[in-house]
């Protein structure tokens, strides 16, 4: 899933969750539309959230930052040579 920009004849854009799957595009969430650049990317903001609430796939974590993965659960061939 990705965020898409979309122009609209009145000039506003659009901000939408898009999915491709399939070799089809499939909208999932319409979040608004606006001509105000501060507004547009309050949106684009809040459909980044959803995916990464609602996307199947998990974001990987390598630097230890994410709240959803745990990096203690995994260890490096340094820490395993060490053993």
């Amino acid at each position: 899933m990705f965020v898409r920009k979309r122009k609209n004849r009145s000039g506003s854009i659009t901000v939408v969750v898009v999915d491709k799957s399939s070799g089809k595009f499939l909208e999932r969430a319409n979040f608004g539309s606006s001509s105000h650049p501060e507004e547009i990317n309050r949106l684009v903001d809040k459909a980044r959230d959803y995916i990464l609430r609602y996307d199947v796939q998990q974001l990987l974590d390598f630097v230890g930052t994410s709240k959803k993965a745990s990096p203690s659960r995994y260890t490096s061939r340094d820490e395993e040579e060490k053993d």
